[in-house]
């Protein structure tokens, strides 16, 4: 089988989780003899956007299209007609059985139409929801807050707030009519920015929502990593019930299989993961502060790079003792890490959808201190598998730590309980059934 995957981006430059499981499944499902392509973007500075090249990371061949992350419009964001062009010229080149959307960020939604126009059978794994929020699919609102449903007035108030330098769209309505009409006598096209004019952004917001809807209805079909994430999906009307199946994700197991875990008489927490506001990495500093209890320490691995005004915020909440920030982590060197701790914590804002690093936990036999929400929660099983704080409370995560330090039997009794994990091979096996019921004209059940 020929398939073609479209990712957002991808390795070596993006180590995400989306990436690393479009990769993992990618070589997976090589391994079963089949072709498979990508199609992803990368910020090249040096080079123009929409320049298009071929290469191969690792046997996998890819196209890769540079986009700087410049945008003439909002809506832009999400339909985009040169990526299309770019799709096209893809297509014909790959001549796909298949296409497997993993992320469509910095492409276009315009892409479903075109695959549906050559018969080609659509499959789209949701990883995230930027399909229905503007705010980079966090859910969150600025604060941040949880958002608790897309609506056109929050939504354009937050495009706001996360566009202010992108032109917003006059492509709907008595707007469009305006435009043709002053290309008609020769007058610039009138693209207002997000200096207050908040109508504008409610009318394309509006359009992008049912633009957006348009297309998915022509989705052959979607697989949800989470039931959270699909119920989501299914309560806002975006994608019918029958139309998206929930399977979770499969994982790279060969470097946790004979972990040797090594023990200490210290609690060892951790935390992996991106340093940013959304994954509340705050939160672990803040209920530090609050422990005197010299017993237990934590470990944050990640990039203080990737966005340097919230790690100088988190420096100025002062590093408490039993802090320490340890720098990058290498995807490779994620098992040896877990298995010097004792618990994950993942204190994320945002309602997450299948983290791969609670996977990961899992697979170090690692119990997992996590938020109260979203995929998060659906993972760990209160008491069971892990404990859960409420999301955004400091405090209630600082008394759940010490729970663990202060009751000896809760820690082994979290880690007696810990769930299996799909493997990638397991994934794969699954997909290829997926993709020849699809071939056929069949919507997959599981």
């Amino acid at each position: 089988m020929n398939i073609l995957m479209v990712v957002h981006q991808f390795l070596p430059r993006h180590v995400a989780g989306s990436e690393i499981y479009t990769y993992r499944l990618a070589q997976a499902l090589r391994e079963r003899g089949h072709r498979v392509q990508l199609f992803f973007t990368e910020i090249r500075p040096d080079r123009p956007q929409y320049e298009l090249s071929r290469g191969e990371f690792e046997g996998i061949p890819y196209f890769e299209a540079v986009h700087n992350r410049v945008f003439a419009s909002l809506g832009q964001l999400y339909r985009d007609p040169q990526m299309e062009q770019l799709f096209e010229r893809v297509l014909d080149q790959v001549t796909p059985d298949i296409v497997h959307v993993q992320h469509l960020h910095l492409h276009s939604i315009g892409y479903i139409d075109l695959a549906r126009r050559r018969r080609l059978p659509l499959l789209y794994t949701l990883h995230e929801y930027m399909l229905m929020c503007l705010n980079e699919g966090l859910l969150l609102r600025p604060g941040p807050t949880l958002c608790g449903g897309p609506e056109p007035e929050a939504c354009a108030r937050c495009a706001l707030v996360a566009y202010p330098d992108i032109p917003v769209d006059r492509d709907t309505g008595i707007g469009r009519l305006v435009t043709r009409m002053r290309k008609a006598l020769g007058f610039p096209t009138l693209m207002p920015s997000a200096n207050g004019n908040e109508r504008a952004y409610r009318a394309a917001v509006r359009v992008r929502r049912r633009d957006i809807e348009t297309e998915l209805a022509k989705v052959d079909l979607f697989i949800s990593p989470s039931r959270f994430l699909r119920q989501r999906f299914i309560d806002e009307g975006m994608i019918a019930a029958d139309r998206i199946i929930y399977s979770d994700n499969g994982f790279y197991v060969a470097p946790f299989r004979n972990l040797r875990k090594s023990s200490s008489p210290t609690l060892r927490t951790g935390f992996v993961g991106t340093i940013s506001e959304y994954k509340g990495v705050h939160l672990i500093v803040e209920a530090f502060r609050g422990i005197t209890d010299a017993g237990i320490e934590c470990r944050i691995y990640g990039d203080p790079a990737t966005f340097p005004q919230y790690t100088k915020r988190l420096m100025a909440l002062g590093r408490p003792a039993a802090l320490r920030y340890m720098g990058s982590l290498r995807n490779d060197k994620v098992a040896e890490v877990l298995a010097d701790l004792d618990v994950l914590i993942v204190p994320s804002l945002w309602p997450e959808n299948s983290p791969l690093t609670i996977h990961e936990a899992y697979l170090a036999k690692l119990p997992v201190l996590t938020s109260d929400h979203g995929g998060m929660a659906e993972l760990v099983e209160h008491e069971r598998t892990g404990l859960h704080f409420r999301t955004g409370d400091a405090a209630d995560l600082r008394r759940q730590l010490l729970r663990l330090r202060n009751e000896p039997d809760l820690l082994p009794l979290l880690s007696k309980h810990l769930p299996a994990v799909k493997t990638i091979e397991t994934d794969a096996v699954q997909m290829e059934e997926r993709y020849r019921l699809l071939q056929q004209g069949t919507r997959p059940l599981s």
